[in-house]
């Protein structure tokens, strides 16, 4: 049979590497969390992973990665494979990008509400010997939920300005609070200082923004792909006009980094954008059984004298002379217990999946204990996998 390649929640594309650091260094500082280094199974490009926890408790595996080059043709190219390959439920680019002056300031956000190619449509000469470009927008965007999942997210407020109060080493004045616009992204194959925004907002779409050259082919591959979330955020760095200049380079990459941080801990999670690829019940012969256990870490390593402990006190060896499994009655709970951020939920997700696959339980329950709210929610959404419709649904 063939084996299955790894998945992952998350995957994190950027256009360059000193963006990806900026993500690598964020997530690290504020989750706690180290990276490791791997490559991908069909172009062999370096990625880095970890897991982190959403808002909800729930483990979610993260893969961050750059392009080769950056661009337009690039992105198409790189991203892709990577799709197909991991099968992420949530993809993010993030980094910098040119601002509007007249609507963004430098260190500002932008969202891409959607993005189009601006260099797109056919060049004709006309009678007077002049050339003039006949305009053609073809524009791609995220997912409906996505985007309004966005619309009334104000979870990277707080961490930003923190952000940018410490970059100027004082509080913040009020006109100098981070702001973030949902708006319309152009893309193109050149890097501007001409100022093209008038131009863009003139011919193309008033409500232009932002300017780049990945976020259309992003978009574009995403709807290639069935199924999968994604969202673009960058941060302001210039107004491609001639100040451009490389001293917000580090900050927008960090403030788009922290802003897709809190995106995806509280918007990622099993309710909103649960996998569509949950492995299958086991083969073993019987009822198919109750599972709604959180996906598996594909990268959990070690750990083995736990493992064994907890098959020791939930599946002792009952055996009879044919060595087949007695049924054992289970009189006293089992708990794993430790300092928060240890690795209590990801052992437990790896012993359940481990005996799925040895076929050990008839129904596998998990409950999110995160809060007494989120007890009540994983009691309920048990109750409708469990009980008859007729009853769920009866007075």
């Amino acid at each position: 049979m063939e084996k299955r390649a790894e998945s992952f929640d998350v995957c994190i594309v950027c256009a360059l590497y000193e963006e990806a650091e900026a993500v690598l260094n964020e997530f690290s500082t504020r989750c706690n969390v180290s990276f490791l280094k791997a490559f991908s199974g069909m172009d062999r490009y370096e990625y880095r992973y970890t897991s982190i926890v959403n808002n909800r408790g729930e483990p979610l595996t993260v893969l961050v990665t750059w392009l080769s080059e950056s661009g337009p043709i690039q992105t198409g190219l790189d991203l892709k494979p990577f799709l197909h390959e991991f099968r992420p439920r949530f993809v993010a680019m993030t980094g910098f990008c040119a601002g509007y002056k007249k609507k963004v300031k430098w260190g500002d956000l932008v969202v891409a509400q959607y993005a189009y190619f601006y260099e797109a449509g056919k060049v004709i000469r006309e009678s007077e010997g002049l050339s003039r470009h006949l305009q053609e927008m073809k524009a791609a965007a995220s997912t409906s939920q996505v985007l309004h999942y966005a619309r009334g997210f104000n979870g990277w407020k707080e961490p930003v300005k923190k952000m940018k109060s410490d970059r100027l080493k004082r509080q913040l004045k009020e006109t100098e609070e981070p702001r973030c616009v949902i708006a319309p992204m152009a893309s193109g194959m050149a890097v501007r200082q001409d100022d093209p925004f008038p131009w863009l907002r003139e011919h193309y779409d008033r409500n232009t923004v932002g300017l780049d050259m990945e976020a259309a082919t992003f978009y574009q591959a995403l709807r290639a792909v069935s199924h999968i979330h994604g969202l673009v955020v960058k941060g302001v760095c210039d107004h491609a006009d001639m100040n451009k200049k490389d001293t917000y380079h580090d900050y927008a990459a960090r403030a788009s980094a922290v802003y897709l941080l809190s995106f995806i801990q509280e918007y990622v999670t099993d309710s909103t954008m649960p996998r569509r690829d949950v492995p299958p019940p086991s083969s073993r012969a019987g009822p198919s059984g109750v599972w709604n256990v959180p996906p598996r870490n594909p990268h959990f390593t070690g750990r083995d004298e736990l493992l064994d402990r907890l098959e020791e006190y939930l599946a002792p060896a009952a055996h009879d002379e044919q060595r087949m499994p007695q049924r054992v009655a289970l009189t006293q709970p089992q708990a794993i217990t430790g300092l928060g951020g240890i690795g209590k939920t990801q052992l437990a997700v790896e012993y359940a999946y481990r005996s799925r696959e040895q076929g050990r339980y008839t129904h596998t329950l998990w409950i999110n204990a995160a809060s007494e709210e989120t007890i009540i929610a994983s009691f309920v959404e048990l109750a409708a996998e469990v009980l008859p419709a007729s009853v769920m649904h009866s007075e």
